[in-house]
């Protein structure tokens, strides 16, 4: 039944939730859902970066910001900064060559929930999705207000499987992690997660 979907989210953010005191409120720059079943079977997709921001606001974004999302190599308009031991995701890049404004990727989010899930039936399901729903109720309420009040807070559920079977994470943390800060790659990061917590920390062995 698609009441019963999940709304894989993730958020590319100007600001975290422990520097936005000094950083100003957090704003989207890059979105991507994926919508599955209870099996995880994926049903849809989507993945937009936010246009709305210039060169010099992005080279004003805090030091996470600037060792993360500029390029991977120089010679573009965001080149690694000296101190950065490894290239950024090209983030910032993406952001100046988008057209689409944060509205732009509102409809299309809600387009592609809208095909999938009825109205306030379906989680959102992600790594401390909590912080990114606040974010959704200030910058897309159109889209917010569609949602179920529900979440699955994958962060949550990793930290208490660490409190009471922490023996079920030697495995897990010897992992390659796909992890990257780009919206999509942490979706699909997400996903695995949801279906690693359900195979190891919620199934029970037969009897």
């Amino acid at each position: 039944e698609k009441h019963e979907y999940m709304i894989f989210l993730d958020l590319e953010l100007t600001s975290g939730f422990y520097d936005r005191a000094t950083v100003g409120p957090p704003k989207i720059l890059e979105a991507a859902l994926v919508i599955t079943d209870t099996n995880m079977s994926e049903k849809g997709r989507g993945q937009w970066v936010v246009g709305d921001y210039g060169k010099e606001e992005l080279q004003k974004l805090g030091e996470f910001h600037q060792q993360t999302f500029r390029d991977a190599e120089p010679g573009g308009e965001f080149p690694p900064l000296a101190s950065a031991t490894v290239g950024g995701n090209g983030l910032f890049s993406d952001v100046l060559r988008s057209k689409l404004s944060l509205a732009n990727v509102e409809d299309a989010m809600l387009a592609l929930v809208t095909k999938y899930c009825p109205e306030n039936a379906c989680p959102l399901v992600g790594f401390s999705v909590h912080c990114d729903r606040e974010v959704l109720l200030s910058e897309m309420p159109r889209f917010s207000n569609y949602l179920s009040h529900q979440i699955v807070d994958l962060s949550s559920l990793l930290r208490m499987g660490r409190l009471w079977l922490p023996q079920k994470f030697e495995h897990w943390d010897k992992r390659e992690s796909k992890y990257n800060h780009r919206a999509l790659n942490d979706v699909e990061a997400s996903i695995e997660t949801l279906a690693w917590i359900r195979d190891n920390l919620f199934l029970q062995p037969p009897a």
